[in-house]
């Protein structure tokens, strides 16, 4: 047994092995020679012996544990004081020796400093270890990394709400992406409770119309409304940009509920503060309950059929594939303003030119909505599909054998 197998070899350095643990199922020579201020050669010398003892596997520049028992056993003859010292020994070490790559190591550091109870450099580690679980779409290895980090921020007391805000944000923000719309509220509400005790009305109001963004797409629209209600009053004429994304919440949810009058009201003050406003989420959102308003007052295909005729336009006449037309940018007016997509070429120069022409332009993120298309190539019979970047379509070929199209057979479609 692994246990006895430990006991029975009195030649091994026992505290040395312990320290090894301490590190992890790996163990690195340098990192352990500096945590024990050891010579390296007599570091190998207790290594080669434990490779030779079968508890250590020897894989070049590494040892590794030959089993996670192994392992248990001999970190817990280290004592609870002495365990603390080495994680944090072991974090300083790792630190100086990957100081040219330190994003690779980021969550061992956050487990030794978090083990070590270094509470300052763990919650750093942490909310960096979330932030690249997040660039990297683990999200659900990026919210256990926040709730660790949030929980740090409760041991800091008073000096952890200020990062408390910025976490409950990021992971309110992983929820929300992952459909956890309730869970996303949770989090939004801990972000807002953080910016009430430090009193930043701004991140209190930026709380709250992400939890009531997140309440709406719950369907809990009595909550949802509440909620976006407070988030406009703390945002005031102070803060526009949590004016301007509460406003547009509230907005799509009025208007779901066929409270138009009132969404009219909310609509033309977020036109109005839009243009002050950076805020991609916000902009996107606007746009997309400008259209809701063609829905609902029967004027939808006022921009669906100019958008086809455009993507047509496109293809028979630009000669672009069927993929670069429905993403192409757009233009459209109904007599008044002409709308520009903001992905335009020499956008500046574009709308100067424009203007120059008698034109009222606003430019906008998008006009109408996603476009997906399927093309029939003539001469081989061959069948192209499209989805563009405003909506979330995506083309899928399913291989069914032979395709017949207006009488011709197409070969190979898939």
């Amino acid at each position: 047994l692994p246990d006895s197998q430990v006991v029975c070899c009195p030649n091994l350095d026992c505290p040395l092995l312990g320290t090894a643990a301490i590190m992890g199922r790996d163990v690195h020579p340098r990192v352990l020679a500096a945590v024990t201020g050891e010579p390296e050669d007599a570091i190998s010398t207790a290594l080669e012996a434990a490779a030779r003892a079968r508890l250590l596997v020897d894989l070049g520049h590494t040892y590794q544990f030959a089993h996670d028992v192994i392992r248990e056993v001999a970190e817990g003859d280290v004592g609870s004081a002495r365990r603390l010292l080495l994680h944090r020994r072991i974090a300083a070490a790792i630190e100086h020796f990957h100081a040219n790559a330190l994003s690779d190591q980021y969550e061992t550091l956050a487990y030794h400093y978090l083990h070590g109870e270094t509470w300052e450099p763990a919650l750093a580690y942490l909310a960096q270890s979330g932030d690249k679980a997040r660039a990297a779409h683990a999200m659900e290895q990026a919210l256990h990394f926040y709730s660790q980090a949030l929980a740090v921020c409760e041991t800091l007391g008073a000096t952890g709400f200020a990062t408390a805000v910025t976490i409950a944000e990021k992971r309110g923000n992983v929820c929300f992406d992952s459909g956890n719309f309730p869970g996303a509220a949770m989090d939004f509400a801990r972000m807002r409770v953080a910016a009430h005790v430090l009193d930043d009305r701004h991140q209190e109001a930026m709380a709250q119309a992400y939890r009531g963004m997140a309440l709406l797409y719950a369907h809990e629209f009595e909550d949802a409304e509440e909620v976006l209600r407070a988030a406009l009053t703390l945002a005031g004429t102070e803060f526009p940009d949590a004016r301007l994304l509460a406003g547009t919440q509230l907005a799509s949810l009025l208007s779901l509920i066929n409270r138009h009058a009132e969404f009219a009201v909310l609509l033309a003050e977020a036109e109005t503060l839009a243009p002050s406003v950076d805020d991609p989420l916000s902009q996107a959102w606007l746009s997309m309950i400008g259209n809701e308003r063609r829905t609902w007052t029967g004027r939808y295909d006022d921009e669906i059929f100019p958008a086809v005729m455009q993507g047509i336009i496109n293809v028979l006449d630009h000669g672009m594939t069927l993929q670069e037309a429905v993403e192409a940018p757009r233009i459209w007016t109904d007599g008044g303003t002409l709308l520009l997509e903001d992905r335009f070429p020499n956008l500046p120069v574009l709308v100067a030119e424009l203007e120059g022409m008698g034109h009222r332009v606003s430019v906008v993120p998008k006009v109408a909505g996603g476009m997906n298309g399927v093309l029939r190539d003539a001469r081989s019979g061959l069948l192209h599909g499209a989805a563009c970047w405003r909506a979330d379509g995506t083309p899928v070929g399913v291989s069914g054998g032979f395709a017949t199209v207006e009488g011709d057979t197409l070969a190979g479609v898939s």
